[in-house]
């Protein structure tokens, strides 16, 4: 809600035993301080302007953050003056059903903001209120007190001397004169006080009304740890003060000190026989932590330290010790790992070497065996053209080279297009000795490829042609020589016959030259 406006910077507003000084702008009071003379003449004037601030406040029915930093202004000089006009009342000896009703009014506005409202408990958040109910309380409280301020000052005290009298409160007398020592009041002296039974009880939680007070006596038997929170608005800073804290407690239990605000700072005391009447400083700062200002409480400090530290380093040796044996044991296992992965390898060092004198030693680099199974057979590769990889089998490739790399020679194997070297391709084909020098047709060179052939067949045969069927030669015959005949009729016993040549009728034939064989896979022995 918006505050109205109302400009008194040019007089001094006296509200009852409050005179305000300046003006009022946006709702909010710049200097109040108290003033406990007024004449009858002003109280009505005293209302009207108390009326109007707690009106406008509650104009719209809603309490804003800032009108109640205002109300709260206006509380504490209620507060304030409370004791104040009681103590002067009843030294003027005014009417008991006077200062009664004063007291009544007092209590109600008081319940009605603490209690019922709980208006300060949030500073920075809006409040609904009965606008009817909320005028009529202030109302009956600035009623009740102008009427026992009238009554009170009337007989003592004028703002304004009369006429008459003026002359006599004239002075002449221009030595300097000094104004008497002020006499204080108790109240000058006066400490809020609030005590908090904490039987059976795990926290309390302080409201705003109970963070008014300066002393705390915590009291009562614990029956368990127990906490306090301290008031404190994040939002504005409410809270933020020093507090006298009393253990009047009895058990052996925890007693924590701290704000509702997260991650904040705390202080602790252990409650025993000894702690009973001590107490500690509390300070509250503007972020919502707690510190021990001095007091017993810092022994307390002292021994949860210790006791944190002797934790830490308990926790810490035991993980060390834990680490330790941790390491240990995969130390253990990794060498144990190591030693058998060595064991294993010199094993297979063994078995390999074994293996590869026994290959070594049953024959030469090159050398062409035959097997029934085509399955990968150490020491050896299948013969079947395909390339193979040098730095596997370095020997080999070296008698490959010497042997089969020469591309001027026929029995050249080659390279595929990755540039590995070919084995001999041996399939479906029988090994022949090379021939050497015997002449008898066989290759001269060691895996030469010779192409299928077989031995020459020659014979003769003669036949008589005539126009009809001439001298007819085709395959293996061909014609040698031509001659001529007499000519004649045919005679009924003479005939001409095509002869055919078939040399199956003769011996085994097929579509290819093979001798006698059965199948098997070649393989070359490369180590």
């Amino acid at each position: 809600m918006n505050l109205r406006s109302n400009d008194k910077s040019s007089e001094a507003l006296t509200v009852g035993s409050l005179k305000v000084l300046g003006k009022l702008e946006n709702g909010a009071l710049n200097s109040i301080h108290t003033h406990l003379k007024s004449s009858d003449a002003q109280q009505s004037k005293i209302i009207a302007d108390i009326e109007k601030l707690y009106e406008n406040i509650s104009a719209d029915g809603v309490i804003t953050a800032n009108e109640k930093q205002i109300l709260k202004k206006e509380v504490g000089i209620i507060e304030t003056e409370y004791p104040i006009i009681l103590q002067k009342a009843q030294n003027a000896k005014k009417g008991e059903s006077e200062i009664n009703a004063f007291k009544v009014a007092f209590k109600a506005l008081r319940d009605y903001l603490f209690i019922d409202l709980k208006i300060f408990d949030e500073m920075s958040e809006a409040l609904d209120v009965d606008r009817e109910v909320f005028n009529k309380k202030f109302a009956d409280y600035y009623k009740s007190r102008a009427v026992l301020q009238v009554a009170s000052d009337a007989e003592n005290y004028l703002s304004f001397p009369t006429d008459t009298d003026i002359l006599s409160l004239l002075n002449f007398d221009e030595t300097p004169q000094a104004l008497p020592a002020p006499t204080p009041s108790f109240t000058a002296w006066q400490s809020k006080i609030i005590e908090l039974d904490c039987t059976n009880k795990t926290e309390i939680k302080m409201t705003f009304e109970e963070a008014l007070n300066n002393v705390i006596i915590l009291s009562g038997e614990l029956k368990n740890d127990f906490t306090l929170k301290l008031f404190f608005d994040k939002q504005n800073g409410n809270g933020a003060k020093q507090y006298l804290i009393v253990y009047k407690l009895t058990g052996i239990f925890n007693v924590t000190i701290q704000t509702e605000e997260p991650a904040t700072n705390k202080v602790s005391q252990n409650i025993n026989a000894k702690t009973f009447g001590l107490g500690c400083y509390a300070v509250v700062d503007f972020r919502g932590h707690v510190w021990a200002f001095e007091g017993n409480i810092k022994q307390s400090l002292i021994d949860e330290i210790l006791q944190h530290t002797e934790n830490k380093l308990s926790n810490n040796a035991q993980q060390t010790i834990t680490n330790f044996k941790n390491e240990i044991n995969n130390f253990y296992l990794e060498e144990k790992n190591k030693m058998l992965n060595f064991i294993q390898e010199k094993t297979n060092e063994l078995e390999n070497a074994h293996r590869d004198r026994f290959i070594k030693e049953s024959g030469a680099i090159g050398e062409v065996r035959y097997f029934t199974n085509k399955k990968y057979t150490y020491g050896y590769l299948y013969a079947n053209g395909y390339s193979f990889i040098p730095e596997l089998y370095p020997e080999f490739y070296q008698f490959w080279l010497e042997n089969f790399g020469d591309r001027n020679k026929k029995n050249y194997l080659g390279y595929d297009s990755f540039g590995y070297p070919k084995l001999p391709d041996l399939r479906g084909v029988a090994l022949r000795a090379v021939d050497d020098g015997s002449d008898r047709g066989g290759a001269a060179l060691a895996l030469e490829f010779q192409g299928d052939a077989i031995r020459n067949l020659k014979g003769r045969v003669g036949v008589q042609g005539n126009d009809g069927y001439p001298n007819l030669t085709a395959g293996v015959f061909h014609t040698l020589d031509t001659g001529y005949i007499d000519s004649g009729t045919s005679q009924a016993s003479s005939y001409l016959r095509l002869l055919g040549f078939d040399a199956s009728r003769v011996v085994p034939t097929a579509e290819d030259n093979r001798v006698k064989s059965y199948g098997v896979y070649p393989f070359i022995k490369v180590i």
